[in-house]
């Protein structure tokens, strides 16, 4: 399965769409994204202080700003990507859309699943084109196994096995962060690192019925600008999810690990056979995935087919993928599917502060109610 070419016809063209972006982080490879795309142009780029917002349209041009309310009046912006810390998704995305923009939001798509549900609805009866950054769905290594999946290559699925590990942002000991704070990320691991698995776990296999799960802190304090100030979010996580069909999905996630910057593991094992999909950031840089059959005496590498873009930055390759898609009006992780991790989010928080099963409910404007 091949992903999506990024554009190359000089940026600017006649009828591109203005695109605003919220985000000072993150949100560089979004402006290096649309800035390198025919059909767009940076019109502004809003962060906490001056001197971020002037780094980036340094590089891609438009505008900078401090203030995003003026950003939307005073560049009316077609598209806006909000890739801020969590707390603001949903303020600035239901801003944007109000004020007429297709958004493109970081994930987790809000705080929880209240705020993530408005954002869906809101989205949906204004008739906003509107995507959640669910960009590993754009590694190659992802989409070639949701293809074998697709094709029943490996029969009746029996177990699947997903594993989703950092070293925190660079290192496992590393400072303060938003990402450290309830108040700013909702949750830890969970929100940043969870979310995405949570998404391939749908995308791969659909709805999650119930969970239950176990979450730690571990690193209880970190060093910030005052000193050391506590940690309210968890760093790891480990939950079992129960698909629709009895499938047990275990799912660990963390951002204490010591062996790569970042890693995702899978096995998934079925009927006719097992698949097992690995990426690392010092390994092939668009993943690799292996099948073994039955019959076969060892695994067997699938061949994977990459667009020519720079696989050895992910993250920036993946939103490429991501962009590229959403100018070109193809198929982009939604608001929907935002809302519908969010709801399994949601229920893994409870079942670890219950230390219970929980039921997940998907609300009508995730598309899978009951």
């Amino acid at each position: 399965m091949t992903a999506p070419e990024l554009q190359e016809a000089p940026t600017g063209a006649v009828g591109a769409r203005r695109v605003c972006i919220a985000g000072a982080g993150f949100a560089r490879r979004y402006a290096r994204a649309f800035h390198e795309a025919t059909a767009s142009e940076i019109a502004g780029v809003c962060t906490r202080t001056a001197d971020s917002a002037a780094r980036v349209v340094t590089e891609t041009g438009g505008l900078s700003y401090t203030d995003f309310e003026a950003m939307l009046a005073t560049e009316k912006p077609d598209v806006v990507v909000v890739a801020t810390p969590n707390r603001l998704h949903h303020p600035m995305t239901m801003r944007a859309l109000d004020a007429g923009a297709e958004v493109i939001c970081e994930k987790p798509l809000a705080l929880d699943g209240t705020q993530a549900r408005e954002m869906a609805a809101r989205a949906a009866t204004l008739g906003r084109r509107a995507a959640t950054s669910f960009t590993w769905r754009f590694l190659p290594a992802c989409a070639s196994l949701r293809s074998l999946l697709a094709e029943k290559r490996l029969g009746a699925i029996y177990q699947v096995d997903v594993r989703y590990h950092t070293r925190g942002f660079g290192a496992v000991h590393g400072p303060m962060r938003w990402q450290y704070r309830r108040s700013d990320a909702g949750s830890g691991a969970l929100a940043n690192l969870g979310s995405h698995a949570i998404d391939l776990v749908h995308w791969w296999f659909g709805p999650v019925e119930r969970v239950t799960a176990l979450t730690r802190t571990v690193i209880g304090e970190r060093s910030g600008p005052e000193g050391a100030e506590p940690v309210s979010v968890e760093d790891v996580a480990a939950a079992v999810l129960r698909l629709g069909d009895g499938v047990p999905v275990s799912l660990s996630v963390g951002w204490v690990s010591h062996l790569t910057r970042v890693g995702l593991e899978v096995d998934v094992h079925g009927s006719e056979g097992s698949a097992w999909l690995r990426y690392a950031t010092d390994g092939q840089p668009t993943g690799t995935l292996e099948l073994a059959g039955e019959a076969d005496a060892r695994p067997v590498a699938v061949e994977l087919h990459a667009a020519a873009r720079a696989w050895s930055d992910l993250g920036q390759a993946c939103v490429d993928g991501l962009v590229a898609a959403f100018l070109a009006d193809g198929t982009v992780p939604g608001f929907d599917d935002g809302l519908r991790a969010q709801c399994v989010l949601d229920a893994i928080l409870e079942a670890a502060t219950s230390a219970r099963w929980v039921d997940v409910s998907y609300p009508e404007e995730a598309g899978w109610a009951a």
